[in-house]
């Protein structure tokens, strides 16, 4: 079940069904959404009732109308304007991306990570 909470878009998607209350987002999927392991849908059909496959297919099918905007993003008739937070659909991915107003582009985030030195000498 754990696989369930890599892909950001099932989690938000469960989220969204069970009335938690998320920020406004974009979903942009190139992939055809997100891949489902059989075994951990049925488990999680078991304990909460809820058929993941078919909120997933609900959700991500269809075609994406995607348009880069000056000072936003469109999706399928959808604005996000700037500044808005590119996150991957991979929770285990830390590449962030947040997006100014006023500038083409923006930053990356980058995730610190800790550096440990071992000192061999007794």
């Amino acid at each position: 079940m754990q696989h369930l909470l890599w892909d950001r878009r099932v989690v938000l998607t469960v989220l969204n069904t069970i009335g938690v209350p998320t920020p406004y987002r974009l979903a942009v999927s190139r992939d055809g959404g997100p891949i489902i392991d059989v075994e951990a849908a049925r488990s999680f059909k078991r304990r909460n009732g809820l058929d993941i496959e078919q909120m997933m297919k609900d959700t991500y099918s269809g075609e994406l109308d995607l348009q880069i905007l000056e000072n936003g993003i469109k999706v399928n008739g959808e604005i996000l304007n700037k500044p808005y937070v590119e996150k991957p659909v991979d929770g285990e991915d830390h590449n962030i991306n947040i997006y100014y107003e006023g500038g083409e582009g923006g930053r990356r985030l980058f995730r610190k990570v800790s550096a440990y030195v071992f000192n061999e000498q007794p």
